[in-house]
């Protein structure tokens, strides 16, 4: 027997119907396989821009730029210092000129002196001879031998005295300037060494907060992105929920086909109560296949985490009450199964025409009620998958501000450390440089010390020894007696000359 037309457009409807759905579920499934590829994608470039390779690209790219001033920086610091030392030099020089033009001076002057202290010995010693001379002729006077003899001796001895005093005196000055010098050198030193401590307690101050600020950013940094990856795994189990809503969905859509399906026909009149019975217990079935899956909605909505609690307590609510509502229709449709057995076949069209039109209000009722439960629930996941997502984008730009700062604070701290090593090694150029100098200065200046010192050395043991020699003559002079021949004077066989 052919289907009618009326029947095959049914079954035409029923099959578009199908293919509709099909289409909805790959449609549904490209959307979803489209969005897990987006998030890869996402996730993998931001994994790319919080890696080493990106941040020491970005370093390379931020100081390119700044290549050309350092070197210009760094050649004009050069220049400074060349100057700085030049000048140095020149003082250096100047000084050590100075140094040997007044050794030279000294020189000059203990030449003259030496010049000077000969000059008077000549002097002296020309006027000893005169006074030999004389005494000559005063050689029978013994009184005045003594006389002249004791004022020699007086005005050696006040001689001597005046210089060593003068010596003494000199003496006590150097050591009263020297000890003023170490007193004043000791004094400096020690208010070096204050400011120096003083520094150098300021700087380990200063580094420990530099070291403290530090240790606190990257504990915040820790923090920030422990909370990152909880939120990620939350938003993973929020887009495994939606996947799960998803299924319930086309699970759902496949028992109302399925429903479809089955009630699709017409009953014979003598067949109303053998339909009513299969209907009851196909009502029956379908009442508890959905009490199955909304059990299975609850427990999934209990396993969830307490995230907007309120929505989700209202939800487990509405679905306790719309389960109990259920178990309500199924002892009614058990109760109307059993009082089926007793109606006659026009009560039973009649019944079956009421009964199938309840039904299918009850079946709308109850597909419209699980609708609105699954969009609660997608709205709910929704919502906080946006929370998520927005609570990410604020991590994330805050993690980006901190790392900034440590990254501004490590290359702060690294540039001081440049300049730090580059002042040592220039001290230390500089103090390796003087040292040649220096040696050669204190081997010059020593040279001229011994050299000084030899001279004056020399000329003192001249002056004593000149003074010894003037010494012997007056001894000798005192001790004189003249000697007589034949009874006649020395003088009576010169010419009698007068010198005054």
């Amino acid at each position: 027997m052919w289907p009618s037309v009326r029947t095959k457009n049914v079954y035409e409807a029923i099959m578009l119907k199908k293919r509709a759905a099909e289409e909805n579920r790959q449609a549904q499934e490209k959307a979803t396989e489209k969005f897990f590829k987006a998030a890869e994608l996402r996730a993998n470039k931001e994994k790319f821009w919080t890696s080493d390779t990106s941040f020491k690209h970005s370093i390379l790219a931020y100081l390119q730029p700044k290549k050309e001033d350092i070197l210009e920086r760094l050649e004009s610091r050069r220049n400074k210092l060349r100057a700085l030392l030049r000048d140095e030099n020149n003082a250096f020089n100047r000084i050590l000129n100075g140094c040997l033009e007044e050794s030279n001076g000294t020189v000059e002057k203990m030449k003259q002196e030496y010049y000077r202290l000969a000059a008077e010995r000549e002097e002296e010693r020309s006027e000893r001879a005169t006074r030999l001379i004389h005494q000559q002729f005063v050689k029978n006077d013994p009184q005045l031998r003594g006389t002249i003899s004791n004022s020699g001796d007086e005005q050696l001895i006040d001689s001597w005295e005046k210089e060593v005093n003068a010596n003494n005196e000199a003496r006590a000055q150097d050591a009263l300037e020297n000890m003023a010098f170490e007193a004043e050198c000791t004094e400096t030193r020690m208010q070096e060494d204050a400011t120096e401590r003083h520094e150098r307690q300021q700087k380990n101050e200063q580094d420990k907060r530099h070291v403290e600020f530090l240790q606190q950013q990257i504990e915040e940094l820790k923090q920030r992105e422990q909370e990152v990856n909880e939120l990620n795994s939350e938003r993973e189990h929020l887009l495994a929920e939606k996947v799960r809503i998803s299924e319930l969905e086309e699970e759902r859509q496949a028992i109302d086909e399925e429903r479809r399906r089955q009630s699709y026909g017409k009953a014979i009149l003598r067949q109303h109560a053998a339909a009513l019975r299969r209907r009851s217990r196909q009502v029956q079935k379908e009442i508890e296949t959905d009490i199955q899956w909304l059990s299975r909605v609850i427990q999934q909505q209990s396993l969830n985490h307490a995230h907007a609690q309120d929505a989700a307590d209202r939800l487990r609510s509405e679905g306790t009450a719309m389960l109990s509502m259920l178990e309500d229709d199924l002892r009614r449709e058990r109760t109307r199964d059993a009082q089926m057995e007793d109606l006659y076949s026009q009560e039973a069209a009649e019944v079956w025409k009421k009964q199938n039109q309840r039904w299918m209000h009850e079946q709308d009722a109850r597909t419209r009620l699980l609708n609105e439960i699954l969009a609660a629930r997608r709205e709910q996941v929704n919502a906080r998958l946006g929370e998520v997502r927005q609570l990410q984008a604020q991590k994330l730009a805050e993690s980006e501000c901190m790392q900034k700062l440590v990254k501004e604070a490590r290359l702060s701290d690294e540039a001081h450390q440049e300049k730090t090593r580059e002042r040592q090694q220039e001290q230390a150029e500089e103090l390796e440089n003087q040292r040649p100098e220096r040696q050669q200065n204190n081997k010059a200046t020593g040279r001229d010390v011994l050299s000084n010192g030899e001279l004056e050395r020399k000329v003192e043991e001249a002056y004593a020894e000149a003074l010894r020699a003037e010494a012997e003559r007056l001894q000798v002079t005192d001790s004189y007696t003249p000697s007589k021949g034949r009874g006649q004077s020395f003088y009576d066989h010169r010419r009698k000359t007068y010198l005054w």
